[in-house]
């Protein structure tokens, strides 16, 4: 009987000890545990949000350098105010490009100079006269899109050459888009 009781005391101590083990120093390293690892979760979602940041931020920037490409193009498009000579050799080749006679081109520089503003785009009312075929003259009309400026129509007048011919005479009055350059 005494082994007995020495066996329960001692399965006693044990469970106490067990128990005591198991409240104050297992149970709570569980509980930091567990708080480490919710703490580690939130770290790891911050860092997953800054790498798609991160990545967002390169795609933009390289989204912005090709809308900034596309911009210098676009600009590129306006004609320097100086350099009206290159729109009527382009203008030339174009009509003859689309088997038309290149008859006239005379920009009215009167308005272009007496325009004072400050603007860096300013517009050059320009009146072209062509002679071909009324589908030539459409097409020559048409293609303006692809010269490296921009040269919009704005009024149209077309008559035959002759009673009984084909040709005709084309009368455009269009703007020129031009870029001044300010000192």
């Amino acid at each position: 009987m005494k082994e007995k009781k020495i066996f329960i005391i001692f399965f006693v101590l044990i469970l106490a000890g067990f128990l005591y083990w198991y409240l104050y120093v297992d149970l709570r390293q569980s509980q930091e545990l567990n708080q480490i690892n919710t703490d580690l979760k939130r770290i790891i979602k911050k860092v997953e949000k800054a790498k798609l940041a991160k990545n967002n931020i390169s795609k933009l920037k390289d989204k912005y350098e090709q809308e900034q490409k596309k911009l210098l193009l676009e600009k590129e498009r306006f004609v320097n105010r100086n350099d009206l000579s290159l729109v009527t050799k382009e203008l030339k080749n174009f009509a003859v490009k689309n088997k038309l006679t290149l008859l006239d081109f005379a920009p009215a520089f009167t308005s272009y100079f007496s325009d004072s503003t400050k603007e860096k785009v300013s517009t050059l009312p320009i009146e072209i006269k062509v002679q071909g075929k009324y589908f030539d003259i459409g097409h020559f009309i048409e293609g303006w899109e692809h010269l490296p400026f921009y040269l919009i129509a704005r009024d149209l007048e077309i008559a035959r050459t002759e009673q009984g011919s084909n040709l005709l005479n084309a009368k455009i009055i269009a703007v020129l888009y031009t870029w001044n350059e300010f000192k």
